[in-house]
């Protein structure tokens, strides 16, 4: 196969969409980005596109006449068919705690986290379309938890920080870099060191300064 039609289907902000994409990067692929498919404009959560995704997520993948949905399955599937540079553990060990981590951060975690902090940031629905601060405050206990099992998880060294640059580095680093710009995102942060060291050496990957400069 070739990636001369490699298209990544959903909003340039979603960190889904941003994962994709650093895959891409990393393997140095040529592909588009955005709520278009085949050049023209398909609205996120219209008819046309509930009816590639039931559940009207993103992203979805093109390459070819072949289609893929759903965050994981895009990135593993990109790997092994662009197996250069490799993006996951050879070892299988290794690489059944990278599969765990991926599960965990695309279900558990991050998802979790964007519909009850970082929309309301993102999209505020407050008065005067200013942030509902009462819903930061009441989502802050998930955060915290999230931010402590990563930290713990990056003290162990099992999973994060491998010698490659992984899907799991490509799942965690987006949503570790909007909550990093956010004012109070970047105070909690400060309480994880090894969330701190984790975040300042992945934004520092050729392929997170392009697309999270």
């Amino acid at each position: 196969m070739n990636n001369e039609s490699l298209h990544i289907y959903g909003p340039l902000f979603s960190p889904f969409v941003k994962t994709v994409i650093l895959v891409c990067e990393e393997k140095g692929l040529n592909y588009t980005a955005g709520l278009t498919i085949k050049g023209e404009d398909v609205p996120f959560k219209s008819e046309q596109h509930l009816k590639l995704h039931p559940a009207g997520k993103v992203p979805i993948l093109f390459h070819n006449d072949f289609m893929l949905c759903e965050t994981v399955a895009i990135c593993r599937y990109l790997d092994q068919v662009f197996p250069h540079p490799p993006m996951q553990p050879e070892n299988t060990y290794e690489r059944a705690l990278h599969d765990q981590w991926c599960s965990l951060l695309a279900g558990e975690f991050i998802l979790p986290l964007i519909h009850n902090y970082f929309l309301e940031f993102a999209f505020p629905k407050g008065e005067n379309g200013q942030v509902r601060m009462d819903k930061v405050k009441a989502a802050e206990p998930l955060l915290l938890n999230t931010l402590t099992k990563l930290n713990n998880e990056l003290k162990t060294g099992k999973t994060f920080e491998q010698r490659i640059f992984t899907i799991v580095d490509a799942l965690i680093t987006p949503i570790l870099d909007y909550l990093h710009r956010l004012p109070h995102g970047a105070e909690h942060l400060k309480q994880f060191t090894y969330l701190q060291d984790y975040i300042t050496k992945t934004l520092s990957q050729p392929s997170c300064v392009k697309l999270l400069k």
